[in-house]
């Protein structure tokens, strides 16, 4: 998954280029809570989730979830790596009670993937100022960076 972007000013075609696509979620982790107990902790609408137990298709075979995950996503566009992290965190310092409990009594943290064309070897990069460092931080939130490249080099 990447973006292929087209610049046009006044009509016209100026470049091209490829734009990496980027998920930033609030996930939290519990062996030992439910969904539903997991969805009490904050007041605000999760994404979606799953219960340990629940079956999933892994190589052909049926597997089982270890544990019950809860998922945030409340801004899925397309949009710059540091926007949607401010964005994340404008929606979970809506609820810092709830969430502190998901961080504190699950395992919640920030989850970024990341996925850039590989057709030149070039990634590009990542960059977090001081302010959305200091909100993460006073949040006591982890994060966690998935960063993949997929696609064939340019010949």
């Amino acid at each position: 998954k990447f973006f292929f972007s087209v610049n046009i000013f006044k009509n016209k075609v100026i470049s091209t280029s490829d734009e990496p696509y980027i998920s930033v979620w609030f996930r939290a982790d519990s062996k030992n809570l439910t969904l539903k107990d997991l969805s009490r902790f904050s007041t605000l609408k999760y994404s979606f989730g799953r219960n340990k137990g629940d079956a999933r298709i892994l190589n052909n075979n049926k597997v089982f979830w270890k544990q019950s995950t809860i998922f945030y996503n409340p801004y899925p566009e397309i949009d710059e790596l540091k926007n949607k992290i401010e964005k994340l965190l404008d929606f979970l310092e809506k609820d810092r009670k709830g969430f502190s409990k998901l961080i504190n009594q699950a395992d919640g943290y920030i989850d970024v993937n990341i996925i850039f064309y590989n057709g030149n070897s070039l990634l590009g990069n990542i960059n977090l100022d001081y302010k959305v460092i200091k909100r993460i931080s006073k949040l006591k939130l982890a994060t966690n960076f998935n960063i993949e490249a997929n696609g064939n080099k340019f010949s």
